[in-house]
């Protein structure tokens, strides 16, 4: 499949504008009590030998934990809006954000690995107040000098997600995001 950009679709001056050669590939799925989804994927890994159909599906299935990923970085990291002036303070904002997003995440590996747990049941936010309180307050003072890493990794292995026995697996339901409210304008226009 190529794709072209049509007259009415307005592309950056910066970006490329010529046909994309690709490959379409389509996917129902299915699953017990989930309405069925058709899924459309566009790539440009065009060798169906070395990127077969299966694998490409099995890569955009892992996109939901780049979703909650993104919202980790976003509310948790309070990193939704940012009240700066400039482009360049803005850009900075975020690095700090995400570097601090990947230092969590460092640490919460080294956590898993280190009592043999998956990273994936560790809880993102319960680990990030844990490891932002050792670097504010300090670790306790009966932690001799020198395991003061194997101190809060040990905090960090106890933060594992609660198994929901009895949660029923369900269609997730849309959330849809309030309009803001805004104070009512007072005064007269004269």
């Amino acid at each position: 499949v190529t794709w072209k950009p049509e007259a009415h679709i307005k592309v950056d001056s910066d970006l490329p504008s010529e046909p994309i050669q690709g490959r379409l590939i389509y996917v129902r799925i299915e699953q017990d009590g989930f309405c069925p989804i058709d899924v459309y994927l566009f790539t440009t890994l065009l060798s169906r030998v070395e990127y077969p159909r299966k694998d490409i599906c099995e890569l955009y299935n892992l996109r939901w934990q780049v979703e909650i990923d993104l919202r980790q970085v976003k509310t948790t990291l309070e990193m939704e809006q940012f009240e700066v002036k400039s482009t360049e303070i803005f850009r900075k904002e975020l690095t700090a954000g995400l570097l601090t997003y990947n230092l969590i995440r460092a640490f919460m590996l080294k956590a898993a690995i280190k009592t043999n747990t998956e990273v994936i049941k560790l809880s993102f936010s319960r680990c990030w107040r844990r490891i932002r309180k050792v670097f504010v307050q300090g670790v306790p003072a009966f932690i001799k000098q020198g395991r003061e890493l194997n101190y809060l990794l040990d905090r960090l292995a106890k933060c594992i997600l609660p198994n929901q026995k009895n949660k029923v697996k369900h269609e997730p339901r849309k959330v849809r995001r309030k309009p803001a409210v805004y104070p009512q304008l007072r005064g007269t226009l004269k």
